[in-house]
């Protein structure tokens, strides 16, 4: 807290965003201005983006780590940064799907599945090589809508006789 001024001022486009929208700014002004606080800095959003995922990552990592899961399962792109951040925190291999296959892969196993997004039906593949069979997974994701890609997900499993063993979604 720094004084010498009667004002709130919100660093980045979350909180000009979101205190902007609901009013907050003007009720806590009043609240600063009763408690005789002259002036308070956010962070920036950057900051506590990052903060914020870290304890999230730490919270999926805590919530899975005793399910026996060998691996973790996301689909590619959004995805990947918080599996390989809970795989750090669990010592285990990522594994991303894919939306379309590559032919450097070699034979690859596919899914037809309803996007919950824009409920389209798409295609997710997985490499034969990539996981073997019998292995229990942790799905993590980004964000969910209506399931679609996460279901797509369980089903490439079972193409591997595999299962999932947990699913976690950070937005």
């Amino acid at each position: 807290l720094l004084g010498g001024a009667d004002s709130v001022k919100f660093h980045g486009a979350l909180y000009n965003d979101s205190v902007t929208d609901s009013g907050l700014a003007s009720q806590l002004a009043l609240w600063l201005k009763r408690m005789h606080i002259k002036e308070i800095i956010a962070p920036a959003d950057s900051e506590l983006a990052a903060f914020c995922i870290d304890e999230g990552i730490k919270i999926i990592a805590e919530a899975f780590a005793e399910t026996e899961a060998d691996m973790i399962l996301t689909v590619e792109t959004k995805g990947i940064p918080i599996a390989l951040a809970t795989a750090l925190y669990l010592h285990l291999p990522v594994v991303v799907v894919r939306r379309d296959s590559k032919v450097t892969e070699g034979t690859t196993v596919s899914v037809n599945y309803v996007s919950g997004s824009n409920r389209r039906i798409q295609t997710m593949s997985l490499a034969r090589r990539s996981i073997g069979q019998n292995r229990k997974a942790i799905i993590l994701d980004d964000f969910m809508k209506a399931g679609g890609t996460t279901k797509g997900m369980i089903n490439l499993l079972q193409e591997f006789q595999s299962e999932c063993v947990g699913i976690g979604v950070l937005m």
